[in-house]
């Protein structure tokens, strides 16, 4: 008779989808309105012989953006816009409940690793490699007005952006390690009971692990909020000489851990770790981790002017 082989299909599988819906409105002479909304779904499914021991890959988002355009008077113009953007990016597994199994406390939504040493060694579970995903959250507000008077064309606004970002490494023993190695129950045959013949399957089956081991994520919650303001002016000195002048300040935020997280290196006095966190300092009690450095850790910079000056000139008739 044949071995009893398990026979499954594997490769991979891409299911990409997009849509978008767009939206022109003159409400009056005087008011214009523009919005936009599109969705992104796309997945690549790697589909292994055995069940959920792959990662996929996933790239979903919604992008909106509207714009508000009304006409003060022929010479003065003004534009609003707002917009938002989320998109969940990166990897995922294929989800299961483990609990069914009566195996609490995973992390990441699937099966442990197990581990089975000995002669036979086998290994099946969940995927418990790198895991790594963002998840986006951006939006956005912005006013751009014109104006013009006499022999000049004025522009200036601004413009504001929030972020939220969370990511990181979500894998990577999140959802649990079982190594089974037949140190609770040993393998007979008729002529022997044997102290050297180690039965990892039996242990297996008994749900007796010799070491577990459960790892923490490692996410990052940040956030910052960059913005920026403008003014411009093209001078129209003669019919045939055009000035342009303007001035464009940035302030980019640095990113902020939400949740207290971050730290840096001090070298001074032999060196220590300066944290966020006050707890992380008092429970590690030890001189060389000490509290408190800003969430953000990175200086801002608060000098960030963009001076524009331009000549336009038309020599010939």
């Amino acid at each position: 008779s044949g071995t009893n082989n398990f026979v499954g299909t594997a490769g991979l599988i891409f299911d990409n989808n997009q849509t978008s819906v767009r939206v022109d409105h003159q409400f009056s002479q005087n008011d214009t309105v523009y919005g936009r909304i599109a969705f992104q779904n796309n997945t690549r499914l790697n589909k292994g012989v055995l069940p959920f021991t792959t990662k996929n890959l996933v790239g979903n988002g919604k992008v909106f953006n509207s714009s508000w355009t009304h006409v003060f008077s022929p010479s003065l113009i003004n534009e609003f816009r707002l917009g938002y953007v989320r998109g969940v990016y990166g990897e995922s597994v294929d989800e299961i409940d483990a609990s069914q199994f009566g195996i609490q406390n995973t992390i990441l939504p699937s099966l442990p690793t197990l581990n089975i040493t000995g002669n036979v060694p086998a290994a099946y579970g969940g995927f418990g490699a790198s895991v790594l995903q963002t998840v986006q959250n951006t939006y956005q507000i912005a006013n751009n007005m014109s104006y013009v008077r006499g022999n000049h064309s004025f522009k200036f606004g601004f413009k504001g952006d929030h972020n939220r970002f969370k990511n990181g490494e979500l894998g990577n023993g999140s959802n649990g390690v079982l190594t089974f190695s037949g140190l609770y129950t040993k393998a007979s045959s008729a002529a022997q009971v044997s102290s050297n013949r180690d039965n990892s399957i039996a242990d297996y089956l008994l749900g007796l692990a010799q070491s577990s081991a459960l790892a923490t994520p490692s996410i990052a919650n940040l956030k910052n909020t960059p913005w920026a303001l403008y003014f411009q002016d093209d001078w129209k000195i003669t019919r045939r000489i055009t000035l342009n002048l303007g001035l464009r300040y940035e302030y980019h935020q640095p990113f902020r851990e939400q949740l207290l997280g971050g730290a840096r290196f001090d070298p001074a006095d032999g060196g220590r770790l300066i944290v966020a966190n006050p707890a992380v300092a008092q429970r590690s009690n030890t001189p060389l981790v000490v509290c408190c450095t800003d969430p953000q850790v990175v200086e801002p910079d608060k000098m960030d002017f963009g001076p524009r000056i331009g000549i336009a000139i038309q020599p010939f008739k």
